[in-house]
Order: C-alpha cells, then structure tokens, then sequence
C-alpha cells in the first residue's frame, strides 16, 4: 500500500538538540540512537521561496527519512540553503529511503557528510539528481536518477563511496576532484545503467578493452585502456 502523505511546511534541523526537539514536537519515531533511530516519513513538502524542503546540519544522531516527496525547490542560494529537495550538511548516520525528490535545483545533495545510505529513492527532473560534495564513504543503491538537466549522481571532491544498481536514463554519474582519492577510490559496478546499458567504471587498470554495449565508461587512473566501437 501506497501511504497517504502530509503536507508540511520545510523542516530544518541543525544540531542533536535541535533533532531531538523537533522530533518531540512533531511526534517522530525513535531517540536518535542506531538501533532507534528518528523516523520522519509520510511528508508532502513544497520547498518554494525556502532553499530546501528537508534540510538536516551538523549532526550525528541516528535518522531515516523515507516516503516523502519533496519538490519545486528553486529561488534561495546559500551554504544551508542550497535549492536542495532534501540536503544534509555535516551529517552521519542518515538513511534516505523511497523518497521522491524533483522539480529541485539539487534533489539530494549531501555535504561533508560521511557514512550516509541512500536507496530506493526517484531523484527526477531535478538540476542534479544525486550530488555528494566532500562526502564519503556512503552508499547510494538502488534509486532512479532520470531525466536530470545535469547530472544524474554527482560525485565531487569525494572519495570511497559505493554506488550499485541505480538506473539512470538521459544522464548518467559524474566524477569531479583535484585529488586522485577523488576518483579511484569509488566502488561503481555495472549494476548501474544509463540509458539501459551498463556503467563501465574502471580504476588503477592497465591494458584491457571495455566491453561492448556500455551506457557509461569512467576511466580513473588507468594506462592503455582501448575504448571503441561504443554508442554511449
């Protein structure tokens, strides 16, 4: 069954303290910790004229936000604001599960956030669908990132996350950085699609030729890879 949503005006969250008010007032599961964690879901939120519909700051209590659709983010600039469906600053020990974020400037945008899980969520029609800056070690599995002007997944100045049977179509994953962690320390397999064919992301690989039928290739590090006779 489909849950029924809750309109709701923005949430901004922006401390331990501040997450366990809220989650007081507002009546939220759990108490923060990783075997009870906070629990917002079931939230319909139109993020206009806000910069974010769910943005949640330096942190490290336990939470899962999951079914809610969070849209039409656009006009508000600003390091906690962002045009961000839901944005996660300083952040640790979030999961992001089954939501629905588009018509944003960012749909998901994680910032020097480490150890987060992203999955089963549609991030559609957004700027960027999936952006991490300056985030690592999270996992994104499983969402659908299609059908963003930009990018699909975004991964910027960030190092050791995993990314695994996402389904992308009309963009694809994107690596960014001025280091060399930036960009061979991902674990990208071909579970993930773009365009209905698989993601090729090869790292600190000599000699070899990528496969035929790719929808992506990502060369990081690599020396003497033959890539030809591709339609990307």
């Amino acid at each position: 069954n489909v849950p029924l949503l809750t309109s709701h005006a923005p949430i901004r969250i922006n401390s331990n303290a501040d997450f366990a008010n809220q989650a007081s007032s507002e009546g939220w599961k759990g108490s923060g910790t990783e075997g009870d964690p906070y629990i917002i879901e079931n939230y319909d939120i139109n993020g206009t004229g806000y910069g974010y519909c769910l943005y949640i700051g330096n942190t490290t209590a336990y939470f899962v936000v999951r079914n809610c659709s969070l849209h039409d983010v656009w006009g508000n600039w600003g390091i906690y604001l962002a045009n961000s469906g839901l944005y996660l600053y300083n952040v640790t020990g979030g999961i992001l599960d089954k939501n629905t974020v588009a018509n944003n400037y960012f749909g998901i945008f994680l910032y020097s956030s480490n150890s987060n899980t992203i999955t089963n969520n549609n991030a559609s029609n957004n700027g960027y669908g999936i952006w991490l800056f300056f985030s690592s070690n999270n996992t994104i599995a499983n969402n659908n990132a299609s059908s963003n002007t930009a990018y699909g997944i975004y991964l910027d100045s960030s190092s050791s996350n995993t990314i695994t049977n996402n389904t992308m179509v009309g963009d694809g994953i994107v690596i960014w950085g001025d280091l060399l962690e930036h960009w061979n320390t991902h674990s990208i397999d071909t579970s993930n699609t773009a365009n209905g064919k698989p993601v090729y992301y090869w790292k600190n690989q000599t000699d070899g030729t990528v496969p035929a039928g790719a929808g992506e290739v990502i060369l990081a590090n690599c020396t003497n890879v033959i890539v030809e006779n591709q339609n990307v």
